[in-house]
């Protein structure tokens, strides 16, 4: 017992932690004394907007990158194109292996959400959102792996849905036949949408 109350006497002498302080430092020593009703912190302005410029600057890079998107990076054919580097390159090629076409809405939802934060509105339920989002992007990922014949080239590497809709679409369509996956993933978009906006 003497043992706890010593340490608590360090703590108290010592101040706060690393990670208060760092968050003083970040948002203002303030930012942490916001309080609503409901007795939880509201962030500041501020720190919304520290949020706010990397998420957009982010998802306008990601949407760049995959309208110039072109493989291989090396190829002479690729000249003026892949204006996002080669960095821009990779997260270009890893968001159209996740969901082919369907990640530029990635891009988009990510942009209308820094916009948002900008503007310093306040978006509720955000983890609930954020999983509607990708929801919604993965459902329109195998609408489109299944309502368009593109074979996969140097823009589309994996198909118009992506190395995953590309895989699962068969094995999906042999479990609930081709119309049911039709109406499950357009219900999975609506309700997916519904649910990030």
């Amino acid at each position: 017992m003497a043992r706890g109350g010593k340490r608590a006497s360090r703590r108290a002498k010592k101040g706060p932690g690393l990670f208060a302080r760092m968050s003083d430092a970040l948002f203002g020593k303030d930012a942490g004394k916001a309080k609503k009703r409901s007795g939880r912190s509201e962030p500041s302005p501020h720190a919304q907007e520290i949020k706010a410029l990397p998420l957009l600057g982010v998802s306008l890079w990601l949407f760049v990158s995959m309208t110039t998107y072109y493989t291989p990076f090396d190829d002479p054919r690729a000249a003026g194109r892949n204006w996002g580097g080669q960095v821009g390159f990779y997260l270009a090629n890893a968001a159209f292996i996740a969901t082919g076409l369907a990640g530029l809405l990635l891009g988009c939802l990510g942009a209308c959400w820094g916009c948002v934060l900008l503007a310093r509105k306040r978006i509720g339920w955000a983890s609930l959102r954020v999983l509607g989002s990708l929801c919604f992007v993965v459902s329109v990922a195998f609408l489109l792996e299944m309502g368009t014949e593109i074979p996969p080239n140097g823009r589309l590497p994996y198909g118009p849905g992506g190395w995953f809709a590309l895989q699962a679409t068969p094995v999906l369509q042999a479990k609930v036949g081709g119309p049911g996956l039709w109406i499950l993933m357009s219900l999975l978009a609506v309700v997916s949408f519904m649910l990030a906006t």
